[in-house]
């Protein structure tokens, strides 16, 4: 009786080091993929050069002696500079520390959420397979920390008492996420909320909650006292400021999905039943998570998406991940069914993460101005490529040496990561994309009929290029002129000086808005300099500028 009791113990005891075996072999299989896929993009250097900035004595800035915020990412800009004070380098020190930040989350997706082994078996076969989640754990921007406070989040929401603690846990983790990219936000609050609502005695709960919100009310009343503004200057260029009528961004939103959706279909269909799934279920923390989902993509849908193929879906997807792995239907014959489903799904998709080899380039085709960003870089940016080279391999970085070697001190560009980091902080770089440009981010488009999410080209006012050169105030339209002095006073006047404090209250209740107006329909309002009626063929055909139409844009 012993004996036959003893049998099946051993064969579950045999099941279960076999799955846990299997797990942990899946979960090495991930980390092998992330390290061979490893590798960073342009818009990463946007952030190094402000880092460089920060430790040449010139504040949090991208150019010298301008207070402009021009990355998005102001949390994943100090773990940079603290990582940057201990080694002295930031191309393979960004690589290392976004794999281990990216291995984290997914260490606490698998081993602290993960209710059954086959739950942990599709997560990791489907973190693994999703084109958007493996491309933006690395790239050099702020995914993978993103990934990590969103795994936090879910881990306290989902396994923690409930109490005053755990909602000063949630509403800090969520701070930090939107510290780290403001558009984050959206994905925590649904869940955020219904745990606020769910301890009762709200009165009572406010002191915890608003404890948790204070690094996002640090940080955004330093960014208002620091740049003059709550949001960094790249909301105002791609998508404030782009006079860009709400249903042709919307009708670019939805391209975007369709992007995702014909070259990583997995990603997207993993979103869709993580949905599904919720609202079978009727339980109201996985209905939170879906909301959360749901506002996050209708929020990157009302901003017309992005250029990078599938990064805005990449933070979604894992919570859709926890969603399905959170609960115990995964599990017997189902598992094997999914896992079979995943590879299959995910080996349809364009260069699946797996199949990535040093001959990995950008050969998808361009739907909507969506374009493979990761493979446009990775050829002279990827870690496994820098094993045999040093990286950045690539004729942006040489052309910021060649700035710096011929101490150029004012140069324009179209594209400007490599090219302003390694030009250095005594080179100003005014932006035609104007995500560093204060000014011209808040002028209207150059009408293209083919414009690019994030790559909004702008006029380039009469005078504004000799404003900036000789540090005079040069610009021919009189209400523009005098803009730009508002506009440098916030910019570059004493933090504290009484003038520029009134001039950023008035700036940002829009007192000044009737400046912008005006120029627009003035004899000077849509110039085209001779750097944008020059503008590489290439450059003018991604954005519709082959003809150039120059007329105001009638609101």
């Amino acid at each position: 009786m012993i004996m036959s009791d003893s049998k099946p113990a051993r064969l579950s005891q045999f099941y279960d080091k076999t799955a846990a075996g299997m797990v942990a072999a899946l979960f090495l299989a991930y980390v092998i993929v992330l390290i061979l896929t490893a590798g960073l993009i342009d818009d990463a250097f946007i952030g190094f050069r402000v880092v460089d900035n920060l430790y040449n004595g010139f504040g949090l800035t991208w150019n010298a002696g301008e207070r402009v915020q021009a990355y998005t990412a102001p949390l994943w800009v100090m773990v940079l500079s603290v990582v940057f004070f201990f080694t002295r380098e930031l191309v393979y020190s960004t690589l290392i520390v976004s794999i281990i930040l990216s291995a984290a989350a997914v260490y606490i997706v698998v081993y602290k959420i993960s209710v059954t082994r086959g739950a942990k078996l599709f997560g990791l076969a489907a973190l693994i397979m999703s084109k958007a989640f493996i491309d933006y754990s690395s790239s050099g921007l702020e995914n993978p920390l993103t990934y990590l406070l969103l795994a936090v989040f879910l881990w306290v929401f989902l396994d923690f008492k409930d109490g005053r603690r755990k909602l000063f846990l949630l509403s800090l983790t969520a701070s930090l996420a939107a510290v780290n990219r403001l558009d984050n936000l959206p994905l925590f609050l649904p869940p955020l909320l219904y745990q606020f609502l769910k301890n009762g005695e709200w009165r009572g709960n406010i002191p915890s909650f608003i404890a948790g919100l204070s690094p996002l009310i640090v940080w955004e009343g330093f960014a208002i006292l620091y740049y003059g503004f709550p949001f960094p200057n790249t909301a105002y260029a791609k998508v404030i400021d782009t006079s860009i009528p709400i249903l042709e961004l919307m009708i670019r939103g939805v391209f975007y999905i369709l992007d995702t959706l014909i070259f990583d279909p997995l990603t997207v269909l993993v979103i869709i039943g993580s949905i599904v799934i919720a609202y079978r279920l009727r339980e109201p923390s996985a209905l939170a998570l879906a909301a959360g989902i749901m506002l996050q993509i209708m929020g990157v849908v009302a901003a017309g998406g992005d250029f990078m193929s599938g990064r805005f879906f990449a933070a979604p997807f894992l919570c859709a991940v926890v969603i399905i792995c959170r609960y115990p239907w995964v599990r017997g014959w189902k598992v094997g069914f999914l896992m079979l489903s995943i590879l299959g799904i995910g080996f349809m998709s364009y260069n699946p993460p797996p199949l990535w080899g040093l001959g990995y380039n950008d050969g998808k085709p361009v739907l909507a101005g969506i374009a493979d960003e990761r493979g446009a870089y990775y050829q002279g940016l990827g870690l496994v490529a820098g094993l045999k080279t040093d990286i950045p391999q690539h004729e942006f970085r040489r052309g910021g040496e060649e700035l710096r070697r011929n101490n150029t001190r004012f140069t324009i560009q179209d594209t400007i990561g490599m090219r302003g980091y390694y030009a250095g902080p005594d080179v100003y770089i005014l932006d035609l994309g104007a995500l560093a440009d204060p000014v011209i981010a808040r002028l209207p488009q150059i009408f293209a009929h083919n414009w690019r999410a994030g790559h909004i080209v702008r006029d380039m006012p009469a005078g504004y290029n000799d404003t900036l050169i000789s540090g005079r105030n040069m610009i021919k339209d009189p209400g523009l002129a005098k803009y730009y002095d508002k506009m440098r006073l916030i910019t570059r006047g004493g933090i504290f000086g009484w003038e520029r404090l009134k001039t950023i209250v008035g700036m940002n209740a829009g007192q000044y808005d009737y400046l912008i107006r005006r120029y627009n329909y003035s004899e000077y309002g849509c110039y085209l300099s001779p750097q944008l009626l020059n503008l590489n063929q290439t450059y003018r055909h991604e954005n519709g500028l082959e003809n150039l139409p120059c007329q105001p844009r009638q609101n």
